[in-house]
């Protein structure tokens, strides 16, 4: 990602900008006037303030979409080129537009990504919790997945939550051990 917007800045001549749709800045790439950096601009002109001015005239807006099921085409960023060091073309917002679809397939990779890794995460501590790991493969694994080493023992607790969707009285009264008389003012027994 740093690379395509660096690109489009060095093609631009001015600085570029990769921002959340409610406007939170993500990246900042290329230089402002007289060389200033790019936050520099980003503070002046955009800034984290709720009542933002718009972008001066001449700048350049596109969205990166969401992409993905159940998205409906959302706006997942916004790439911003202010014309702070030579005026904007037609041309740049062309290549602001390409660059927003090579920027849209990054962060649905890197969300693909995220996901995996999450998925391995949980199915590590489901074979952790079932007893499939070994106590002396655990500390190993559990840092290639990105677990951070602790100086304290950590107790992962697992429950499993009952159907929901399951009648009152499914079970036809049977209750396990133990639990006969619960909840009927009786004794466990």
């Amino acid at each position: 990602m740093p690379q395509v917007l660096g690109i489009l800045a060095g093609f631009s001549g001015n600085p570029v900008f990769l921002e959340t749709a409610d406007g939170r800045l993500l990246y900042a790439a290329g230089e402002g006037p007289e060389g200033a950096d790019p936050l520099q601009v980003w503070e002046g002109l955009r800034g984290p303030h709720k009542d933002a001015p718009p972008p001066p005239a001449g700048s350049v807006l596109v969205d990166v979409p969401g992409g993905g099921p159940g998205t409906g085409g959302s706006v997942r960023a916004r790439l911003v080129l202010l014309p702070v060091r030579s005026p904007l073309s037609p041309v740049h917002r062309i290549a602001a537009e390409r660059a927003a679809g090579i920027l849209a397939v990054v962060l649905m990779q890197a969300r693909q990504e995220e996901e995996l890794a999450a998925r391995g995460r949980g199915d590590f501590l489901t074979d952790l919790a079932e007893g499939r790991v070994s106590a002396e493969d655990a500390p190993a694994q559990a840092r290639v997945l990105g677990f951070k080493p602790g100086g304290s023992p950590v107790l992962p607790v697992v429950m499993r939550v009952g159907d929901p969707l399951s009648p009152p009285g499914a079970l036809g009264g049977a209750r396990p051990r133990g639990l006969r008389g619960a909840g009927r003012g009786g004794r466990a027994g």
